[in-house]
């Protein structure tokens, strides 16, 4: 079908992606929640929690999708607005919860200014990504009552992964992004050396591992080398980086899971 001489993307592709997005950001606050989980910790508290984190994840991807104009980025053509009903529930948490909803707060303020602006410079946009990573880990955390010192290592892998993450994101949509005038790494360094750089924040990440619990570590780390061996596999076919990217978040979610599961029943 096309639009003004613009072919639209596929429908059913463009909501398994969002969704897929939606589940990733929403996916490591429940990871903290049950990392920091102890005697205080109410299950209530997340079952509770989490369609503010769902209205989080939907407005973040709206802010981002109206900063394009491309039928790629769709998003916002198919769904409510979900801006007012989200901001109406955020003033309310931050009455019963304020720290909590502050933080829940500055995660929307960093991805919204991500969108709008952060693409334009190569640096802000890594650091937008290292902030989302430790945010999204230290909101679960709080969530659970936890001591946040307490997992210093644990934030600061997920950080640092999320750079990895962005750099991929990056050398993938590197001719949009220099369209709309965002001067990414990839933009400035070129789409191959910047997806050859990303392996760097990633192997970084693994450093705060040695100081995370044994079923952690261990996980992660095998998460880490099979992340790996797909790296050097597909590094040199530039046309399945988008495949890559899929099973690394696919790898990654994996290893969450298994640790979510070792951790509730063993």
């Amino acid at each position: 079908m096309l639009t003004n001489g613009k072919k639209l993307p596929n429908l059913t592709k463009i909501i398994f992606s969002r969704t897929a997005e939606i589940f990733l950001g929403t996916g490591l606050p429940v990871l903290g929640f049950f990392c920091a989980f102890n005697s205080d910790t109410s299950y209530a508290d997340l079952l509770l929690f989490y369609p503010f984190l769902i209205l989080c994840a939907w407005h973040i991807i709206y802010i981002n999708d109206l900063t394009f104009k491309n039928y790629s980025f769709s998003f916002q053509k198919l769904f409510t607005k979900p801006n007012s009903f989200f901001l109406l529930l955020l003033i309310l948490g931050i009455l019963f919860r304020p720290l909590l909803f502050f933080l829940l707060l500055f995660i929307v303020l960093n991805w919204d200014y991500y969108s709008i602006h952060g693409k334009r410079n190569c640096i802000s946009g890594l650091f937008c990504h290292f902030l989302g990573g430790t945010s999204h880990f230290v909101i679960g955390v709080i969530l659970a009552q936890g001591r946040v010192i307490g997992f210093i290592s644990c934030i600061l892998y997920f950080g640092f992964a999320m750079i990895s993450g962005s750099m991929h994101h990056d050398s993938l949509h590197v001719s949009e992004d220099r369209t709309h005038g965002f001067n990414t790494g990839a933009v400035c360094y070129g789409r191959k050396k910047w997806w050859q750089f990303s392996i760097l924040p990633m192997t970084i990440a693994q450093f705060f591992l040695l100081f995370t619990d044994t079923y952690f570590s261990l996980i992660f780390f095998i998460a880490y080398l099979l992340y790996l061996f797909l790296y050097l596999f597909y590094i040199s076919k530039e046309k399945d980086w988008g495949k890559f990217r899929m099973l690394s978040r696919l790898l990654f979610a994996g290893a969450g899971i298994v640790y979510l599961i070792i951790k509730c029943y063993f």
